[in-house]
């Protein structure tokens, strides 16, 4: 199977993205990565500014690794880095 030069086009980044595995992060971990509060980067995603979570359960909510990763280099490569 062939995929089109329009169908690549179409998948976001994270559907691109290598591996084919994600690590997941809990806000524990996002908020020691980032050094931002827990209720910085809510509003943050709020805002479109911060990854959104994925919702695990009910109460439940995780990042992509690789998507915070990602984010960090971004506003390194903003300052200049």
């Amino acid at each position: 199977m062939t995929i089109t030069q329009q169908e690549t086009e179409t998948k976001t980044d994270l559907e691109q993205a290598e591996p084919k595995s994600f690590t997941l992060l809990r806000i524990k971990a996002v908020s020691k990565r980032t050094g931002m509060s827990r209720s910085s980067i809510y509003e943050k995603v709020k805002q479109g500014k911060f990854p959104k979570p994925i919702k695990l359960g009910p109460k439940t909510s995780a990042w992509i690794e690789q998507e915070i990763d990602k984010h960090i280099y971004d506003l390194a490569a903003q300052r200049g880095a």
